[in-house]
């Protein structure tokens, strides 16, 4: 009796915790809205962008410059949730066409992603789309 009771807590705990890893990987409009207007603007999510390092985790020589090869490795490690298959490829996010994505491009990149209806302005709703919710 006590076994099994010692397992059942076990995966019940199990499961908490990866519910609560799962939910934390996920971008939510409560984490980017600064303002609290319930939308978010490209300044909001830019500085949350920077305030998590995302772009350095990309860039995985550290030259402060993303390659095609580390492009194509971030979406698949870091945003492997997200549902791109509307999504521009690296020659669109390099807007400066040097074949390589600056992190001001790699912000822009993003924000226009999500920004399904183009008004300048995410809104939960878009976050949502990507996510596959």
């Amino acid at each position: 009796m006590m076994k099994n009771i010692a397992e059942a807590s076990f995966l019940a705990i199990l499961i908490i915790c990866l519910s609560a890893c799962n939910t934390q990987r996920k971008m939510t409009l409560t984490g980017y809205d600064r303002d609290r207007d319930n939308r978010v603007n490209r300044e909001e999510f830019e500085s949350v962008f920077r305030d998590r390092n995302t772009y350095s985790d990309w860039d995985t020589d550290g030259d402060r410059r993303l390659n095609e090869v580390e492009w194509e490795r971030g979406f698949n490690v870091y945003s492997s949730d997200y549902n791109y298959d509307e999504m521009e490829g690296f020659d669109e996010w390099d807007t400066e066409r040097d074949d390589y994505i600056d992190e001001n491009e790699f912000r822009e990149g993003f924000f226009n992603l999500f920004d399904a209806n183009d008004n300048d302005y995410l809104e939960e709703s878009e976050f949502a789309s990507y996510q596959g919710q």
